[in-house]
């Protein structure tokens, strides 16, 4: 048992430090968490099942893609932001979505470069994306619902501050939202194209 406690300890340490490398770097970070149990509750109304994926993995991707795409509009020069993941059985799902999402939100797309899965043992930038997906969901996990939303954004912003730039919960009002702001056009996308992946 010492010897775990011990492993720990050295462990939490690395990971201290390595938070503290993150956030005084020259990078900025988004954040999506999506309650799965509200994901599923509007999954199963009848809107919902039109416009949301039904694989929350595959929804959530493209939310936070989308949220990053956001700030691109905002900027005075025009940028091109290119998109990596981490290789999973899900990666063919990812990438047959992509050119339909991009001609789906052309505001968004003129800023969208490629869409690549790569090895995150060898990709710094998926290696510091897996840090921030590994200590958030940590925040979240330690919360009860009804305080995840407001102490998740807190927790996030005390290690990461200014760099964070986005943090974005997925509760049953927010995807009510995201389904009735995307209701119409997806049912004529789907008029048209029978067999499209719901993003």
């Amino acid at each position: 048992m010492h010897g775990l406690t011990t492993a720990r300890v050295i462990a939490n340490a690395l990971l201290a430090d390595i938070q503290q490398i993150v956030a005084t770097s020259d990078l900025y970070a988004f954040s999506t968490a999506v309650l799965m149990a509200g994901y599923r509750q509007v999954l199963s109304e009848p809107d919902g099942a039109i416009v949301l994926n039904p694989d929350p993995y595959i929804y959530a991707h493209y939310q936070l893609i989308g949220t990053v795409l956001d700030q691109f509009l905002k900027f005075k020069r025009y940028e091109v932001c290119v998109f990596l993941y981490d290789e999973s059985s899900k990666a063919s799902l990812m990438q047959s979505g992509w050119e339909g999402f991009k001609k789906e939100n052309p505001n968004w797309g003129r800023h969208a470069g490629t869409l690549e899965p790569l090895d995150d043992k060898k990709c710094i930038p998926i290696q510091a994306a897996d840090l921030l997906a590994y200590t958030t969901t940590k925040v979240y996990a330690s919360a009860s619902v009804q305080q995840a939303k407001e102490r998740g954004e807190k927790l996030i912003k005390s290690w990461l501050k200014k760099h964070i730039i986005r943090v974005t919960y997925c509760d049953v009002a927010y995807l009510r939202l995201v389904v009735a702001a995307n209701l119409d056009r997806v049912k004529a996308h789907k008029l048209k194209f029978p067999d499209a992946i719901t993003l």
